[in-house]
């Protein structure tokens, strides 16, 4: 018996020949999440980090359709990231900015 669990988020790309009937037992397809399932990812991503006034995590499940779960995490990180580097008390190390003092929430 041999098991294959695989992932892609281009199945088009895909040779018709590996998804032609036989070939597996199940092809699973998970759909882009909706805004209650986006506004719980960026719930996830965002625990523990200090979000400026004005962030409504509502409004951007709102303005983020079709975002799946692994866009949803780079745009928390590209925020820290950029917040980060707005800071007065960011070190910079290479294209990468670290933040000495304080943290990403309010403020700068």
């Amino acid at each position: 018996n041999i098991v294959v669990i695989a992932a892609t988020n281009r199945p088009d790309a895909l040779d018709e020949a590996l998804r032609r009937p036989g070939r597996f037992d199940r092809e699973i397809v998970i759909g882009v999440p909706d805004e209650s399932g986006r506004r719980e990812i960026l719930g996830i991503h965002t625990r523990g980090m200090p979000l400026a006034d004005g962030v409504e995590l509502d409004e951007l499940a709102r303005t983020t359709h079709g975002f799946v779960g692994a866009d949803i995490a780079a745009l928390a990180r590209e925020a820290a990231i950029a917040k980060v580097a707005a800071s007065e008390n960011a070190v910079f190390c290479g294209e990468r900015a670290i933040e000495l003092c304080g943290g990403y929430g309010g403020g700068n």
